[in-house]
């Protein structure tokens, strides 16, 4: 199965042998993948959408991995037992949604040792929240895919807080390691002010 940039860089930060819950699954395309890669070794695939949750019945079917991926539909985690899973994927979602579903299953998080986290907004506040919940940033990356940039968070378990706003708001690994994405990315953004400024200013 081949995946996007972006999937196959979530994908990616799955530690061999573990038990995944992958929320937002769409295609099941993730626990597909890392199963046949033998990286894990059984998943949750769950989505709030009926229709998303039967396309990824059928993809893991065609797959015949029906014994090792279980398709939940659940809102979150509401719908689910994460006893005998490690870690949990929330991807392609909003900040603030991603937020929410961590918050309103902190209960079901006692076991959960990795978190890897793919918001398409509110970047900081996903990762005060991972500090806030007891897991500590130990990976993230941000990537250019099909014209859009990415960022792809792992939270661990621990106690960790940043002192500088400017940690969370670009992310302290990131800038930590100077990594040309982001200031590709922080460049791109800048040209864009700078558009908006112009346009201000014409308008008088």
């Amino acid at each position: 199965m081949r995946l996007s940039k972006r999937l196959l860089t979530i994908a990616g930060k799955v530690l061999q042998g573990s038990n995944i819950i992958d929320v937002g699954t769409d295609h099941g395309y993730v626990p597909i993948y890392l199963y046949e890669t033998k990286v894990i070794n059984k998943a949750i695939a769950a989505d709030v959408s009926y229709g998303s949750c039967e396309k990824a019945r059928q993809n893991i079917i065609e797959h015949s991995l029906e014994n090792y991926i279980l398709v939940v539909e659940s809102d979150g985690l509401k719908g689910i037992d994460t006893k005998g899973f490690d870690t949990i994927v929330i991807s392609g979602m909003g900040g603030r949604l991603i937020c929410g579903i961590l918050d309103d299953g902190i209960e079901k998080l006692k076991n959960i040792e990795y978190l890897v986290l793919q918001p398409q907004t509110e970047i900081a506040s996903v990762r005060k929240k991972l500090h806030s919940i007891g897991y500590k940033i130990i990976d993230e990356d941000i990537l250019l895919d099909d014209g859009k940039y990415y960022n792809i968070i792992v939270g661990k378990k621990g106690k960790e807080v940043y002192d500088k706003d400017i940690d969370y708001l670009f992310g302290k690994r990131l800038l930590d390691r100077k990594d040309a994405v982001l200031k590709e990315f922080l460049e791109f953004e800048v040209l864009k002010l700078r558009g908006i400024i112009g346009r201000i200013k014409e308008r008088g």
